[in-house]
């Protein structure tokens, strides 16, 4: 007999907000799938553990954990049972440690797909539950979906248009692996029945690559809750936050040596706090304090000012942006950092080349007013990442394959 579930969502690693976009993106996902009372199971494909024993971070009796490569030992913990995923973990950590005047090469893996054991491996669990939505995160996952899952309906997860991300990557000189042009995310796509889609641009993108499927946008939601408006806009302080992804090191590299000069000039007592895995790059630059990961904002010594996101390549919604209106934080950022959000109320300010990035910046130090005035709008900016939102999407997704289930 087998087991049933209302949906299954299938990820390389576990969803949680305050990790990489990817988890996070994927907590809205699930957070969307249980406000509706699905019951569901989190299928864990992937082998990203950076210990060999570890608690999953929920206690939600509506949701079931499996992991492709790890076992359960009871009460919501599992262990690795080989310490190869571990090592190969520490070793990407040790080899990202460059040196801050070179932390980045010229090469970039974005992702990867599944080999076939891992695929066989998967694709055993999925046979052994019985479900009427499967979800899939990203194209990097679609390997492990045969093309009948016991007739349930698949819907994408797109966190990003991948040829678009290639694209940009090239144009900036790197050279990328895996090469996703748009007649290979085109096949992969059209083999979902629905898309959820980042941002209304990529969803006019998957539109077009796969005609025949559904697509909804599903903007990254915040958790339900009061705004928390963490701004101090007299304290001169800067907030960046991010993953050391290689856009975001690119980004983060470009402002510290070209606009953060610029802006110490003109306003000798700013600081920027740096939060993330990224700060390990980037230690010793002045007025720069490295925070590390931080799983509350509110821990900080300091409220920021205001916020930046300089990243110069990319595409998709990048969710550090909804993170700082979730904190009542207005930013300044590029235009690539700016892709896919809505225009109209926007609590950022647009900046490409250093000259003007600094003006901008060194204006909202200067005018607690100007970053007061950003922070306002975004309470009514957030309503387009609204958990209720984000629901209704999954909704038009499934199709009515979950008429009447669920009761939370």
């Amino acid at each position: 007999m087998r087991e049933t579930f209302d949906a299954v969502l299938l990820v390389d690693q576990f969803p949680q907000d305050h990790h990489s976009g990817a988890a996070s993106y994927n907590a809205a996902v699930l957070r969307a799938i249980r406000a509706l009372g699905w019951r569901v199971l989190i299928l864990v494909a992937g082998r990203r553990f950076d210990r060999i024993a570890f608690r999953i971070p929920t206690d939600d009796p509506g949701v079931t954990v499996r992991f492709a490569h790890a076992l359960p030992l009871g009460g919501g913990r599992f262990v690795v049972p080989s310490v190869l995923p571990v090592a190969r973990y520490a070793k990407r950590r040790l080899s990202s440690r460059r040196p801050s005047g070179n932390p980045i090469g010229k090469r970039v893996k974005i992702e990867r797909f599944p080999a076939k054991h891992e695929i066989d491996t998967v694709r055993r669990m999925l046979g052994s539950v019985e479900a009427k939505v499967v979800f899939v995160d990203t194209i990097f996952r679609a390997p492990y979906v045969p093309e009948e899952v016991g007739g349930a309906r698949t819907v994408l997860v797109g966190h990003d248009v991948f040829h678009e991300r290639v694209a940009s990557f090239e144009a900036n000189g790197f050279e990328v692996t895996p090469r996703v042009d748009a007649r290979m995310e085109g096949d992969l796509v059209s083999r979902f029945d629905a898309i959820l889609a980042i941002s209304d641009a990529d969803a006019a993108t998957y539109g077009r690559l796969s005609p025949r499927s559904a697509v909804a946008t599903l903007y990254p939601a915040v958790p339900a809750g009061p705004l928390e408006r963490r701004i101090d806009p007299r304290s001169g302080r800067v907030l960046y936050i991010g993953s050391s992804a290689h856009h975001n090191v690119d980004g983060l590299r470009w402002f510290l040596e070209k606009v953060w000069p610029n802006v110490l000039a003109a306003h000798a007592g700013a600081v920027l706090d740096v939060v993330g895995s990224i700060g390990s790059l980037f230690e010793g630059h002045p007025n720069v304090v490295c925070w590390g990961r931080v799983d509350d904002l509110g821990s900080l010594t300091h409220r920021p000012a205001v916020a930046v996101n300089p990243v110069r390549m990319g595409s998709g919604i990048k969710i550090k942006m909804v993170d700082y209106f979730r904190e009542g934080l207005g930013c300044v950022t590029t235009r690539v950092g700016a892709h896919g959000f809505p225009v109209e109320g926007a609590p950022f300010l647009l900046a490409d080349d250093e000259e003007e990035f600094a003006a901008q910046l060194v204006a909202c130090l200067n005018a607690p007013d100007v970053c007061m005035e950003l922070s306002q709008r975004t309470e009514a900016y957030l309503r387009h990442f609204s958990p209720e939102a984000a629901a209704q999407a999954v909704l038009r997704c499934a199709d009515g394959s979950l008429a009447g289930a669920g009761v939370s």
